[in-house]
């Protein structure tokens, strides 16, 4: 009898632990494009800024990025949950795991970048700047950068994770210009530029995309020197057939007057 009951608990544990397995297997797979369906809910991951996702003074969320992958969405009946995050080293790593099907946020399309993660299409084509004090309210005249000769030993600064970093070094190369790059976490573009205005840093490289909304926020800031050429820049994504749905919404729609009047507001 007492071995009949520990035949049962025996087997009763066997069917715990094989359902505890089945559930952590399930919960840490990646996601793809069948969850998305079934659950009629998208996971995204952002960092906070006016170009990928904020909230206006309305108290509504908007946002470059946000705009269009929204209409992606709503033309599929879908939901979006949104996580925001501080920092783009992370995310990736995130979306890497499977936790995100997709990084709303604008990153170079290189063979560095691309050897890590799927690309959408081209959402737009941007270069490199340099965002520095204006010369009238630089330290001193060798402060302000009008030529890229000029940043022969300065640092230029950037967030960890950008891929903006691997674009710089190749400008160094090709310029035969020695400067710092300087890789921070736990930042984004905003930050960074406001530890320009509290004299923390003095150089800080961007994607030139991003411009209108950092000189609106920071008139002191000049935007004007560019670094290196135009490249392409796209949404990181973490499932092919998700890739290919956004793919085909964005060949279909971006030279629509919907797109071309967000280029407009944002760009």
């Amino acid at each position: 009898m007492k071995m009949n009951k520990y035949y049962k608990l025996l087997a009763i544990l066997s069917v715990l632990i094989i359902v505890v397995v089945s559930i952590v297997l399930y919960v840490n797979r990646d996601r793809n494009w069948k969850d998305i369906e079934s659950t009629k809910q998208m996971k995204v991951v952002t960092i906070y800024s006016p170009i990928n996702y904020y909230v206006n003074f309305d108290g509504d969320v908007d946002g470059y990025n946000y705009s269009i992958l929204k209409r992606f969405a709503d033309s599929l009946d879908i939901s979006l949950e949104v996580t925001v995050e501080n920092d783009l080293d992370d995310c990736m790593k995130s979306l890497n795991k499977g936790v995100y099907d997709i990084l709303l946020d604008l990153l170079p399309i290189t063979l560095e970048s691309s050897s890590v993660t799927s690309f959408s299409n081209p959402i737009l084509y941007s270069n490199l700047v340099l965002i520095q004090y204006k010369p009238r309210y630089a330290n001193n005249d060798s402060d302000f950068i009008s030529n890229l000769h000029m940043l022969d030993n300065k640092k230029i600064y950037v967030e960890k994770g950008s891929f903006n970093s691997l674009t710089l070094r190749n400008l160094r190369s090709e310029l035969g210009v020695n400067f710092d790059i300087i890789e921070l976490e736990n930042v984004n573009i905003e930050m960074l530029c406001g530890m320009i205005i509290q004299d923390e840093i003095k150089y800080v490289a961007v994607d030139k995309y991003a411009v209108n909304s950092i000189i609106s926020n920071f008139p002191l800031l000049d935007a004007s020197i560019e670094l290196g050429i135009d490249q392409s820049f796209a949404w990181p994504i973490n499932d092919k057939e998700l890739k290919n749905q956004i793919d085909d919404f964005i060949l279909r729609n971006k030279n629509t007057e919907w797109w071309l009047q967000l280029n407009k507001k944002y760009l």
